[in-house]
């Protein structure tokens, strides 16, 4: 169930993303109905599935550097076009980084500090 409205209103996501791993965040872009990321903690890669239609299709972006199940927190839009998701655990030695996107999740980057 998702809501843009603070829960006033509520609707049923058409599918669930694949049913690979663990949902870790969960986030939808302000002023863009229908987009909606989730990062998703596995043994292998991590992923972030993105939906621009409440759910009805899903696409899958692999998130580097986190092999093994890395945390994933964070993840949050700022505006309609700008999040950002922050991936590792430093207190566990796990490096972590800083992904970035500016067209609402469609892709990722690293931010480099």
């Amino acid at each position: 169930m998702i809501s843009f409205n603070g829960g006033r209103t509520m609707w049923q996501t058409r599918q669930a993303p694949p049913p690979r791993g663990n949902v870790a965040a969960f986030a939808m872009a302000p002023g863009r109905y229908g987009v909606i990321a989730i990062g998703v903690v596995t043994p292998g890669l991590d992923n972030i599935y993105r939906s621009a239609n409440l759910g009805q299709a899903w696409t899958t972006f692999a998130i580097q550097g986190t092999s093994g199940g890395a945390m994933l927190s964070s993840l949050q839009f700022m505006s309609p076009a700008t999040g950002c998701l922050v991936t590792g655990n430093p207190g566990t030695g796990i490096r972590g980084q800083l992904l970035w996107t500016a067209d609402a999740g469609r892709t990722w980057y690293p931010v480099r500090f």
